[in-house]
């Protein structure tokens, strides 16, 4: 299971997050007035909460000991590097071409090594927060957040839509619908 922004879409052994959660990844096709749209897909909602747990884990490094790992976690989540093998298993890749194995521990030199303090190597923080994520995306789709928007009404394409209180219309019209109404 993979959170994240990156673009590469090829086969996995492995299910991402959208497969827990039973959704496909939206891919809007909506040419309207861009900065009045407020539906967000997955990805991007998924983005927003691992940037908030950063902010959040930031704050309380008070010391600063673990700011570079966190950042660099950060990172990792985004490219969409973590994948859950099961619970409180994770396959993390780092800087080498083997992804690390993170079960409460990790097989990195910085944890087997000493270096990172407390043991919260990179691997282990993005681990982390990809699982506080996920806790995030599966409160949403219990809460009912997720809901779908017809986006163009002649090939009938349904947008999955993660913005709480979204205002934008149930039905929208793509630019070839648009073109046939002038």
């Amino acid at each position: 299971h993979r959170i994240g922004s990156g673009g590469r879409h090829h086969k996995r052994s492995n299910p991402r997050i959208h497969e827990i959660l039973g959704l496909a990844w939206p891919q809007y096709r909506m040419h309207l007035n861009k900065e009045h749209i407020t539906m967000k897909s997955q990805k991007q909602v998924a983005c927003e909460l691992i940037t908030q747990h950063v902010d959040a884990y930031k704050a309380k490094d008070i010391h600063g000991l673990y700011s570079d790992r966190i950042t660099k976690a950060e990172a990792i989540l985004l490219e969409e590097k973590v994948t859950r093998l099961k619970e409180g298993v994770y396959k993390v890749q780092g800087s080498r071409q083997e992804p690390y194995l993170v079960n409460g521990q990790c097989e990195c030199i910085d944890f087997v090594g000493g270096k990172a303090p407390n043991g919260w190597c990179k691997h282990r923080i993005a681990a982390k927060l990809y699982q506080k994520t996920l806790e995030n995306l599966l409160a949403m789709k219990a809460e009912g957040i997720p809901h779908v928007h017809l986006a163009c009404s002649h090939r009938n394409i349904l947008e999955m839509c993660w913005q709480g209180g979204c205002q934008e219309p149930m039905d929208q019209l793509c630019d070839v619908c648009l073109g046939a109404m002038d």
